[in-house]
């Protein structure tokens, strides 16, 4: 990838979460069967980056698993599932970076997340995505990932069903968002 059809946008607000914000507008796109960017073919949340190194990495991703699971909302949301999963996504976007290793980014999360948390690489319902992107890696921790598949726009809006077998019109957008 060269970089030419990248675009970073970033948030200077540091009230606004940036998996919350990303989610609602996949959420809305699904409820509204509405594309509203004509070359927006999909969106990476990274709530926070740094140089794509190890050492770097792991207080990222200390900070991303914390504050995510430390909110109210996903607090409520904890309680209220009876099944509580995880995947871990890790995308490597251009150059193979030697710094870091897939299977070692793996095994600093997994004992990361919360008691209780199993893992479910088909239809997780928390996912922690680490994107690497030449010398910089975003990461996010953000819920229903696969099911709003994966934040492809154009995949989402070809769907006419969601993984659980409920039809598109009973998604509400905003779901699992602070108001």
């Amino acid at each position: 990838m060269d970089g030419k059809s990248m675009c970073l946008l970033r948030c200077v607000d540091q009230r606004i979460n940036v998996s919350e914000l990303v989610t609602r507008v996949m959420r809305d796109a699904l409820a509204t069967r509405k594309h509203y960017t004509r070359f927006t073919h999909r969106v990476l949340p990274m709530s926070h980056t740094c140089f794509s190194k190890m050492e770097e990495l792991m207080p990222i991703l200390d900070e991303a698993i914390t504050e995510f699971f430390s909110t109210a909302d996903e607090l409520q949301h904890q309680n209220d599932e009876k099944e509580k999963t995880f995947a871990v996504v890790i995308k490597n976007r251009g150059a193979k970076n030697k710094h870091m290793n897939r299977m070692d980014i793996i095994n600093y999360i997994v004992p990361k997340m919360p008691e209780g948390y199993t893992v479910n690489l088909d239809n997780p319902l928390v996912t922690v995505m680490v994107q690497i992107i030449g010398r910089v890696t975003g990461v996010c921790v953000i819920r229903d990932f696969k099911m709003l598949s994966e934040f492809n726009v154009r995949s989402l809006l070809a769907k006419n069903k969601k993984p659980d077998g409920t039809s598109v019109e009973n998604v509400t957008a905003g779901t699992h968002c602070n108001k």
